[in-house]
């Protein structure tokens, strides 16, 4: 969300947040920052965090398993 807010030209323009509270169009004027598409960063992250959830979370237990998936 901040890529598309504040770094990817298209949006950060057209929307005008940036520029409203920094006084700038985008953060980074910079090539190549303005023209990468936030999802170049979004889907790695995206990634990231579901696989740190998925082993942090606690497994289900057995029973319920058992009882949500029986045939």
């Amino acid at each position: 969300m901040f890529c598309l807010l504040f770094l990817y030209e298209k949006t950060a323009d057209t929307l005008g947040i940036c520029n409203f509270i920094f006084g700038t169009p985008v953060l980074i004027q910079t090539m190549p920052w303005p023209s990468i598409d936030p999802l170049i960063f979004g889907v790695p992250i995206s990634a990231i965090f579901v696989i740190v959830v998925s082993l942090l979370t606690k497994p289900l237990d057995a029973d319920l398993l058992e009882k949500s998936f029986k045939k």
